[in-house]
């Protein structure tokens, strides 16, 4: 067992002391970061884009993100490892979800698995407006804010996380309306929103 678990986590959280967290995807760096008494190492799907060479997080796999923890996992002495769950192994299906888990549990000896968002990645409301049409919400986390407000105007509202979207959710859904809410640094996925929500609208 490393030497930090997540109840030591709670104790230090508790005692109000900082704790460090890094990024590692191999075993080299993982070797360096744990040995600087680092307390938590997560294999980030952003492995994507430093390891891989990808424009976003969404292509990594299930598969890819075993191979990085594995690597880091075997390194690791005293930190504990953390593994992202790629785009696609867990949201809407909580049996896909519980099964992702269980995989990078027990084939790459880390020590928890990471979830973003929770329930705030994919929201789906359904309402009895007069409105029969579908609407997608795409944005960072102040799409949040028009929860209270989008949903009672359409018959189904779907908010998404900007860095989840892609041509697979805009075509289950078939929404009639798309609004794009971002921010400077969310820039870079403007023009891969434009060339879907274009084609499908056939302009």
């Amino acid at each position: 067992m490393r030497a930090v678990t997540t109840y030591r986590l709670w104790e230090m959280k508790q005692r109000r002391e900082k704790i460090a967290m890094l990024t590692s995807y191999d075993y080299s760096m993982a070797r360096i970061v744990d040995t600087a008494g680092i307390d938590v190492i997560l294999v980030g799907d952003s492995a994507a884009n430093v390891m891989a060479g990808y424009e976003t997080t969404v292509p990594i796999t299930l598969d890819m993100m075993i191979y990085h923890a594995r690597s880091v996992a075997r390194a690791v002495r005293r930190a504990l490892v953390v593994v992202d769950l790629p785009f696609g192994t867990y949201q809407g299906n909580s049996k896909v979800a519980l099964e992702s888990a269980v995989r990078i549990m027990k084939e790459t000896e880390a020590d928890a698995v990471k979830i973003e968002g929770g329930e705030e990645i994919l929201k789906v409301f359904k309402s009895n407006s007069e409105n029969e049409k579908t609407l997608m919400v795409i944005g960072d986390s102040f799409r949040l804010r028009l929860e209270k407000y989008m949903p009672y105007r359409y018959q189904k509202t779907i908010f998404v996380r900007i860095d989840d979207f892609d041509q697979e959710l805009l075509d289950k859904y078939e929404s009639d309306d798309v609004i794009v809410i971002t921010v400077e640094r969310d820039q870079r996925y403007m023009e891969k929103l434009d060339s879907y929500i274009i084609q499908d609208s056939g302009e």
